[in-house]
């Protein structure tokens, strides 16, 4: 990489022991130190050539020289800033064959193997890959957790990034070697050389410097990765913890409901239990009350029975009575008049034919019929009085035997009655007894699933704390990492090796990573 224009500056200015008091001075180092920056860029890109030219014959062959000679010459006079980027163009520039044939037809490329971990290589792998083995690779990342895939993901990327890193530094090394080489076989000049050593010394430091500050802020970088790994699993664990907690508390509150619904339905039967006996004991004391009542219902109708009796009778003796002076009269009545007509028949024997005979005929015949009318209608007065009694009589014999039978159903319904809700009462204290055993079969029975539940709760947290690389995302934690997740399924660059990868557990990355990094540190 170029150095940064105010280093050159820096370097320029730093020759100069005090502020100039003129302008012409002033123009005279500015002009010098135009000359030194250009002079120091030329060189700058001098080094920079043979260091891609060498890179790029150790990396491709010694058949391609002569390509990679023409390429980095049109990369430096093109390109005034180095990236990555232009390096990964330029180094696919010198792999393709079509470029070479253009650039130097009579050269044919050896067959050297790329270094191991090249893009090259990658690339060859990636074309590599069939299209039928893709829908494999899918399936084999689908089968595990997706909370697996980014940490399988990152740690094939972290492994790369460190492989990358420490051959990148093993070239450089290597690099710095050849160009302090050459530089000192072909400056001669001593104040050349000092310069030169110097310029190289200052290069080398600017370049550790970056290297140290790209290093810290790896370091950073990991660490807020490492921070951000750490915060989401003690926010996974406290999510589950939380879970817990919130289970357990309305584990409690449920079990306290029931006691209070169990408590409350003690109560609800022992106040049933007193209601019923006091109902039966109410129908008790009602029965008996209704006993005693028809039994002085009874004596009463039986005195009243009686009197009435009484009263008939006595209504018949007197009724007798009369007739029997009422005939008395009629029959002295009827020899008074007879004897009348005997003493008149006597007396006028021999005058009939005279006018006062026949009138008194008349009225004798008138005053018999008269009489003879008065009995038939005393005889029917006598007759429709003992109709109309023998009718009371029969509506009283009819009522009484209504009341009876009317207090005989009264009877009855009030027996029903108390049966019934004896019936009611004991229906009511057995359906109180089996709704209490079978609450307490239902509160035994959620009781011990609770049991079960919370034995596999358990069960769970133990394995949820010894795999955690099985934990599901849920859809706020998938929709956050979407993107990244889409970017692993369509990079064709580590997908089958993170197929590779998961087919054989997380362990198998820690010890790749493990291994990786002892060997890193090894060489």
């Amino acid at each position: 990489m170029l150095p940064p224009k105010g280093t050159i500056k820096n370097l320029g200015h730093a020759s100069r022991g005090r502020r100039p008091k003129s302008a012409g001075a002033i123009k005279a180092r500015t002009k010098a130190a135009k000359m030194a920056e250009a002079q120091a860029q030329a060189e700058h890109r001098e080094r920079l050539r043979k260091l891609l030219t060498q890179k790029l014959t150790a990396k491709h062959g010694p058949g391609k020289k002569q390509a990679i000679r023409q390429n980095v010459d049109q990369f430096i006079q093109k390109n005034t800033a180095v990236s990555e980027l232009e390096l990964k163009k330029l180094d696919k520039l010198v792999e393709d064959k079509n470029t070479i044939d253009q650039v130097w037809p009579s050269a044919r490329p050896v067959e050297v193997k790329p270094a191991a971990g090249s893009a090259v290589q990658v690339i060859k792998q990636k074309e590599s890959l069939s299209r039928s083995e893709t829908p494999e690779l899918t399936q084999e990342i689908d089968r595990h957790s997706k909370w697996k895939v980014l940490n399988a993901y990152s740690a094939l990327k972290n492994e790369d990034f460190e492989a990358s890193f420490v051959q990148k530094e093993r070239d450089k090394k290597k690099e710095y070697r050849k160009i302090l080489d050459e530089q000192m076989v072909i400056k001669q000049s001593k104040s050349q050389e000092a310069e030169l050593r110097r310029q190289d010394e200052d290069f080398v430091r600017s370049q550790k410097q970056l290297l140290s500050e790209w290093r810290e802020q790896m370091k950073v970088q990991e660490k807020e990765t490492k921070g951000r790994y750490l915060d989401q699993h003690k926010t996974r664990q406290l999510q589950a913890q939380l879970k817990k907690d919130r289970a357990a508390k309305e584990f409690d509150a449920q079990r306290a409901m029931e006691w209070a619904q169990v408590a409350s339905n003690q109560l609800t039967i022992e106040a049933n239990k007193r209601a019923a006996k006091e109902a039966q004991e109410a129908a008790r004391r009602k029965n008996e009350e209704i006993v005693r009542q028809n039994i002085l219902d009874r004596a009463k109708k039986a005195e009243r029975k009686k009197r009435e009796g009484e009263e008939d009778v006595k209504l018949m003796k007197l009724y007798k009575e009369k007739l029997r002076k009422q005939e008395l009269q009629r029959k002295e009545a009827f020899k008074k008049v007879q004897d009348r007509l005997d003493a008149f028949a006597a007396k006028s024997a021999g005058q009939k034919g005279g006018a006062l005979y026949e009138k008194q005929q008349n009225d004798l015949a008138l005053e018999l019929k008269i009489l003879r009318e008065a009995d038939i209608k005393d005889k029917a007065d006598a007759e429709r009085d003992r109709r109309d009694k023998e009718d009371v009589r029969t509506k009283a014999k009819q009522m009484q035997e209504w009341n009876l039978k009317s207090a005989a159903l009264k009877k009855a319904r009030e027996r029903k009655e108390v049966t019934d809700e004896l019936h009611y009462a004991e229906d009511f204290i057995r359906q109180s007894e089996d709704f209490m055993r079978a609450e307490k079969e239902k509160f035994d029975r959620i009781r011990k699933m609770r049991e079960k539940h919370n034995v596999e709760l358990l069960e769970h947290v133990r394995l949820h704390k010894l795999a955690q690389k099985h934990v599901e995302m849920d859809e706020k934690e998938e929709k956050v990492n979407r993107g990244l997740l889409k970017d692993i399924y369509a990079d064709d660059k580590y997908r089958k090796r993170l197929a590779e990868r998961l087919k054989f557990g997380q362990k198998f990355t820690m010890k790749k990573s493990e291994e990786f990094k002892y060997k890193s540190n090894v060489l």
